[in-house]
C-alpha cells in the first residue's frame, strides 16, 4: 500500500473493549497505537490523524468520524449487521480519500458463532441487494493464508494517479447523462410546486450560479484595482493583468513583495505575493486562486479604499438630504451577522429609513463628486460622530435578532436544566440502592433464629449501612445544592456570553442636492 502512495495508517474495529485492550497491548510495541471507545474526548482521533499509525476502535468510532487519512481497515470481529460493516468502511472510504481502501475481516471457520454471523450477513446482503441493489462487494475474497493473499491483493491496489485518471474518465463518460439528470430534477423541483410554495422559493440553482458569477465579476474588478494601485505606488514588482484569462502575474521583481498583513486568529502575519493569481475554478496553484474566502481575496477587500464623503446631484429628488451607509455587526456568543443599512435626513428634518434612501438612489443621477480623502475599509468607523448616527435602528435590529436566537438559547438552557435533574436523579438512585441494602439486611436479621453470633454480625452490618445511609443522605443534600448553584452559574455565564451587542460603523456619507 505504501507503494501506491497510501499513508502508513490502519483502523482496527472490534465490538469488545477487552479485545481492544488486548490488541493495544499487542501492537503498541511496534506501532504508534491509539484506542477509542466512544468517549467525548476526541483528541485520540485528532492524534491518529496527525501522527498515529494504528487506531483500535469499538463501533462507537464507526459513526460520524472522517478517517480518510487511513486506507486499511481490519474487522477483528464481524458484525452480523451489514450496515455496521459499511459504516466502518465508510469512515475511510469517503470524500477526500485518494487511495483504494483495503478492508480485511477475520473469521474463524471453526467457531460456530462466526459461521452463523457470516450466514446472517449473507442473508441480509441478499435482502439489501433485492431492495436497493449493491454496487460493491461487502464480503468476498476468502482465504486461509493471509500472507499469500496480500501480494495478490497488492496487484489490485491502484496508485493515486491511476485512481485520479479513472475518476476523471468516469466523470467524462457520464457528464452528459449527469447534466440531463440535474436539469430534469431542477425542472421537476421548480415547476411542479403549487403557486403558494413556489412563491416562497427565493433561491434556485440558476439564481445561485448567476449571483456567483456577478460576485466573481465584482471581485475581479476589485482585484484589478488593488494590483494597479500597487503598480502605481511601488517599483519593487510589477503585476501584469490579463483580462482575457483573468490572471495576474508578478514580473520584474527580485523578491516577491509583501502585499498586506492579515489576522491569523492570534497575530498579524505578513502575506507575501504569489507568482501568479487567477479567477478560474480549477486555477493552480490553489494558493493563487482569488475567491472571497481566500487570503488574497479577504486581504484585497480589507484594503479596499473609498472616499468618506461625496455629493450626488439628483434633479427629481423631493428635497435635498444627507444619506449615510452603515455596517451594523450583531454579535453574540454563538452568532455574528453583518447588515448594511442606509439612514438619511432631509433638510426639512424628516428622517429617511433604509427603504426611502434606496428609492432615492434608484432615481437618475445627473452628476457626482467625491472628496479627495480616501481610507481603507478597515480604517472606517474612526471618524467623528454625525447626526445621522443616532438614526441607525440598531435597537430594532437587535430585538429582531433576539427573536431569532431566543428559541435556540431557550433550548440550550433547558438542556442544562435537564442535565442537572438527571445528575440529581443519579444521586437519589445511589441513596435508594443503599436503603434497599438496609432493608435486605433487616430481613436477614429477622430470618436468623437462635444463632446469636450471626444475629450480632447482621446487626453490626445493619448499623454500618444505616450510618453510611445517613452520611450519603447528608452528602446528597449538599451535592444537590452544589448542582443547583452550578446550574445557576452555568445559566448566568451562558446568558452573559450570549448577550447580544451591536457595533455600528459608518462607511460613507452622501449629500444629495437638487438643481
Amino acid at each position: 500500500m505504501k507503494k501506491t502512495g497510501a499513508k502508513q495508517k490502519a483502523v482496527i474495529f472490534t465490538e469488545s473493549v477487552e479485545t481492544q485492550k488486548m490488541l493495544q497491548n499487542l501492537l503498541s510495541g511496534r506501532y504508534r497505537t491509539l484506542a477509542y471507545n466512544g468517549s467525548a474526548d476526541y483528541s485520540v482521533i485528532r492524534q491518529f490523524k496527525e501522527d498515529g499509525e494504528v487506531l483500535i476502535s469499538t463501533d462507537n468510532g464507526a459513526k460520524g468520524f472522517n478517517l480518510e487519512e487511513a486506507a486499511f481497515i481490519i474487522h477483528y470481529d464481524l458484525p452480523y449487521n451489514t450496515l455496521k460493516l459499511e459504516q466502518r468502511i465508510d469512515r475511510c472510504h469517503r470524500l477526500g480519500q485518494e487511495n483504494d481502501v483495503l478492508s480485511v475481516a477475520f473469521i474463524d471457520k471453526n467457531n460456530f458463532a462466526d459461521v452463523r454471523k457470516l450466514e446472517l450477513v449473507n442473508k441480509r446482503m441478499l435482502v439489501t441487494d433485492g431492495v436497493f441493489g449493491i454496487t460493491d462487494d461487502v464480503l468476498g475474497g476468502f482465504t486461509d493464508d493471509v500472507k499469500a493473499a496480500f501480494p495478490v491483493i497488492a496487484q489490485r491496489l491502484r496508485p493515486r494517479a491511476q485512481i485520479e485518471q479513472a475518476y476523471r474518465q468516469t466523470l467524462s463518460t457520464h457528464e452528459e447523462d449527469n447534466r440531463r439528470t440535474v436539469s430534469a430534477a431542477e425542472d421537476i423541483l421548480f415547476t411542479t410546486f403549487t403557486k403558494e410554495l413556489s412563491d416562497k422559493v427565493k433561491i434556485n440553482p440558476k439564481y445561485v450560479n448567476r449571483r456567483g458569477q456577478e460576485l466573481n465579476n465584482d471581485l475581479w474588478e476589485i482585484a484589478k484595482w488593488f494590483f494597479n494601485r500597487y503598480n502605481e505606488k511601488n517599483d519593487d514588482c510589477h503585476f501584469m493583468i490579463d483580462e482575457a484569462t483573468r490572471t495576474i502575474t508578478a514580473t520584474e521583481y527580485r523578491e516577491l513583495p509583501v502585499l498586506f498583513y492579515y489576522w491569523t486568529g492570534s497575530r498579524n502575519r505578513p502575506y507575501r505575493s504569489q507568482k501568479m493569481y487567477g479567477m478560474a475554478k480549477d486555477f493552480k496553484p490553489k494558493a493563487g486562486q482569488i475567491t472571497l474566502s481566500s487570503i488574497i481575496g479577504r486581504g484585497i477587500l480589507h484594503e479596499l479604499e473609498c472616499a468618506n464623503e461625496g455629493v450626488l446631484t439628483i434633479p427629481t429628488v423631493p428635497e435635498p438630504c444627507q444619506i449615510a451607509l452603515y455596517t451594523v455587526t450583531l454579535v453574540s456568543g454563538s452568532s455574528r451577522t453583518e447588515h448594511a443599512v442606509l439612514c438619511g435626513l432631509a433638510d426639512s428634518g424628516k428622517a429617511l429609513d433604509d427603504a426611502a434612501c434606496r428609492s432615492i438612489f434608484d432615481l437618475p443621477v445627473e452628476s457626482s463628486t467625491e472628496d479627495e480623502r480616501r481610507s481603507s475599509h478597515w480604517l472606517k468607523g474612526t471618524s467623528r460622530p454625525h447626526p445621522l448616527d443616532r438614526l441607525v435602528p440598531s435597537d430594532k435590529m437587535m430585538a429582531e435578532q433576539l427573536e431569532r436566537l431566543s428559541p435556540a438559547q431557550t433550548e440550550e438552557m433547558e438542556r442544562m436544566k435537564q442535565q442537572a435533574s438527571a445528575d440529581k436523579a443519579a444521586l437519589s438512585r445511589e441513596l435508594n440502592a443503599l436503603d434497599s441494602q438496609v432493608q435486605q439486611a433487616q430481613a436477614e436479621l429477622e430470618a436468623v433464629i437462635g444463632d446469636r453470633l450471626k444475629r450480632l454480625a447482621t446487626q453490626k452490618k445493619i448499623n454500618q449501612l444505616r450510618q453510611e445511609y445517613m452520611k450519603r443522605q447528608e452528602s446528597q443534600f449538599f451535592d444537590a445544592m452544589r448542582l443547583d448553584m452550578g446550574l445557576e452559574e452555568k445559566i448566568k455565564s451562558f446568558a452573559e456570553k450570549e448577550k447580544l451587542t451591536a457595533k455600528v460603523k459608518r462607511e460613507f456619507l452622501v449629500t444629495v442636492e437638487v438643481l
